[in-house]
This record gives structure tokens, sequence and C-alpha cells, in this order.
């Protein structure tokens, strides 16, 4: 059975939107396409600039395809979005996080540990 990547949280009264892309290693790309999509359905039911996104990209596999496909997912969903938190993000993927916060125009945030993304979502 494969778990669950795409899932509401409730953490301290909010509801965050949990994007898990984490051992994309392992994962092939059609795989990480659905998740982009499961989490854009859920995203536009919501109202405008009302999400809080969390996504976890511990062991993300950095590939020119997957990050195309992020440009769009990001900028499709902007207008319903809060805020985002990524955590996991390695060096390399820090460089994927400016490429698509540069192409898009939109603040993406990176943190060390969910609990610190977690607790700067809800202050937003």
């Amino acid at each position: 059975m494969i778990e669950e990547r795409v899932y509401w949280r409730v953490y301290q009264g909010y509801h965050i939107l949990y994007l898990d892309l984490s051992a994309y290693v392992e994962l092939d790309f059609d795989y990480y396409v659905k998740q982009l999509r499961k989490a854009s359905l859920i995203i536009r039911e919501q109202p405008p600039k009302s999400v809080r996104v969390l996504t976890n990209l511990t062991k993300f596999k950095l590939t020119k395809e997957a990050t195309e496909i992020a440009i769009q997912y990001t900028r499709d969903n902007t207008p319903y979005v809060k805020a985002s938190a990524i955590v996991g993000a390695s060096p390399l993927s820090r460089i994927f996080i400016n490429t698509i916060q540069m192409t898009i125009r939109r603040k993406l945030y990176a943190f060390e540990t969910e609990q610190e993304a977690l607790d700067w979502l809800i202050r937003q």
C-alpha cells in the first residue's frame, strides 16, 4: 500500500496542506506529477489566498522535468496560497526553490525543521 502524500494537517487549530515529496528519488516521475495534480485540485477548491502549504523535499530528486512541473504547479496555485513553507531542502534543492521563485515571482520559505515551518505558517 502506498502512503498518502497529500493531506490536510491541523496544527494549533490551523489547517495546513502537507505535500510530501520526500524520497522522490525512489518514486517515479508519473507518481510525482500525480501528487502535484492532487495537491492542485485540493488547493483550487479553497478560497483565494487562504491555503497554507508545507512541502517536504527531503531526498528530493532534482531534474529539469521536475522543476518545470513544479513551476507550473506553483504558478497555477498562487491565487489560492496564503503561505508556502518547505522543509528538507538540500543545497541543490534550494537552487530549485530559487528558480521557481524567480520564475513566478512568489516567495517560498525554506526551513530546517518541520516544527519551524509549521510555527511560521500559522503566523501568516
